[in-house]
């Protein structure tokens, strides 16, 4: 009998980390998805402009306009200058997320294209998928400095500038 309770306790156990894991990457699959349409910025056709263009959030959208009208064109300069930010990645070390309610966030730690030490906070919103709807690129002096974690909360984002402009 103790034995059947030790393997039952076991595969729930199992089962709970697996489905914790998968549960722990949403947004992480998210950003994936996005990365994976950022490959030649001058190549895309007006559907894959109009794909990548829709992983951000309506308020970003209109940051990036900028009373500008949206097209083909201006929609390829935006991937190119702004919007190609992961490709400055060239090694991720480490990601943490975290999801409160609607909104998530999303830290990947790494090495940029120049070898440097180099953070994204990414913070997203949910409105049927997860929309990217700020992002924060910090260049690390060294490991230490990385963010070991991911935190929705407005109070955490702003002790994390707080400190950033303080080591600076």
């Amino acid at each position: 009998m103790k034995l059947l309770v030790a393997i039952f306790c076991f595969f729930a156990l199992t089962a709970c980390a697996q489905l914790t894991h998968k549960n722990n990457t949403i947004i992480f699959d998210s950003y994936q998805k996005y990365v994976d349409m950022l490959n030649e910025p001058n190549s895309y056709s007006n559907k894959e402009l109009e794909s990548i263009w829709a992983s951000y959030s309506n308020r970003y959208q209109n940051e990036m306009l900028n009373t500008r009208q949206k097209t083909p064109e201006l929609l390829r300069r935006l991937i190119k200058n702004y919007l190609s930010f992961p490709q400055l990645l060239k090694a991720k070390i480490s990601h943490f997320e975290s999801i409160d309610n609607e909104n998530g966030c999303l830290v990947i730690n790494g090495k940029s294209i120049e070898n440097e030490k180099i953070t994204f906070y990414i913070t997203f919103v949910h409105y049927g998928n997860w929309t990217i709807d700020k992002i924060s690129i910090e260049h690390m002096a060294n490991y230490n400095q990385y963010i070991m974690e991911a935190n929705c909360a407005k109070s955490f984002r702003d002790d994390l500038r707080t400190k950033e402009m303080i080591s600076q």
